[in-house]
């Protein structure tokens, strides 16, 4: 159990035992400056959650992902987590 910026007690449902990937954009500037700062941003993401949750490093992946443009014009810009859930068990 941990606590989040309110200081409320959260449970992550995931499992420290599963592989985890943060994807991540950055929507403004060059093609190679895009990438080299969503890279940057998923390693710091990498790193906070590495050391908060205290998840074995080799099972988190960083994805820094090319921003496109989406259909209203807007670039995307920010993170996503992509999470393994456990096979469920078979009785």
């Amino acid at each position: 159990m941990t606590r989040n910026a309110r200081g409320a007690n959260v449970r992550c449902p995931y499992s420290k035992n599963e592989p985890f990937i943060i994807e991540s954009w950055a929507g403004s500037g060059s093609e190679p400056e895009r990438i080299l700062r969503a890279r940057e941003r998923a390693i710091k993401v990498s790193e906070y959650l590495i050391d908060k949750f205290e998840l074995k490093p080799n099972y988190v992946a960083i994805m820094p992902m090319n921003a496109v443009e989406s259909a209203d014009g807007h670039s995307r810009d920010g993170i996503g987590l992509v999470l393994f859930a456990p096979k469920p068990s078979l009785k």
